[in-house]
């Protein structure tokens, strides 16, 4: 292994951790996609395209949305 002249902050391992994907449990999948009543009304008053468009607009997968048309 060659010498390297650049500054190493993070291990490879602290570098792995900060950008791999996110693991999820059922209740952080709860705390952070669940949209509330507020936002449901929002989405039960629009059209299936605006209402999707906001999902996309507040953040929240398309996954974790159930929308009654």
């Amino acid at each position: 292994m060659t010498a390297s002249h650049r500054l190493s902050i993070l291990t490879r391992a602290e570098i792995d951790e900060l950008y791999a994907l996110p693991r999820f449990t059922d209740e952080d999948r709860h705390t952070y996609f669940e949209l509330g009543n507020a936002e449901q009304q929002l989405l039960r008053a629009r059209t299936l395209p605006v209402a999707l468009h906001l999902v996309l607009q507040l953040g929240v997968p398309l996954i974790f949305v159930q929308i009654s048309g």
